[in-house]
């Protein structure tokens, strides 16, 4: 294939999550090794992998407003327009609490590589308003 300059690009995976598209070095960044879980601050972006966003991650009963809702504050974030613009080691620090929690609390959420804030979508949509 041919290989193109991008500003953006943008991949819509639907309800997979498995990213084929993405070089392993990448998934490994993303992808906690010991049990599958991805690796996202606000189930949308990871520190190590500054110009890579997710949509949709955030699934929940109400999986278009938490699209909705990520959308834009991906937007924020990517032009560093947020009221509070989160240092790596802040993301780091909230990644390692959320993916403690998720193994202790939320064994479950390993169906879908920890990326499902159901029945807690409204403490996710306070976190990113």
């Amino acid at each position: 294939g041919d290989k193109i300059e991008a500003d953006i690009v943008i991949q819509a995976t639907g309800w997979n999550t498995d990213l084929p598209f993405l070089p392993q070095d990448l998934k490994d960044k993303l992808i906690d090794a010991s049990d599958g879980l991805y690796k996202l601050y606000r189930f949308s972006v990871n520190p190590e992998l500054p110009d890579i966003g997710f949509v949709g991650f955030n699934s929940s009963f109400c999986t278009v407003l938490s699209s909705e809702m990520i959308a834009r504050w991906l937007v924020r974030y990517a032009d560093g327009m947020l009221e509070h613009q989160p240092s790596p080691s802040e993301m780091d620090a909230n990644i390692k609490h959320l993916l403690e929690w998720k193994r202790k609390v939320r064994p479950v959420a390993k169906a879908v590589h920890g990326n499902s804030i159901a029945p807690f979508h409204y403490l996710h949509f306070d976190e990113i308003l």
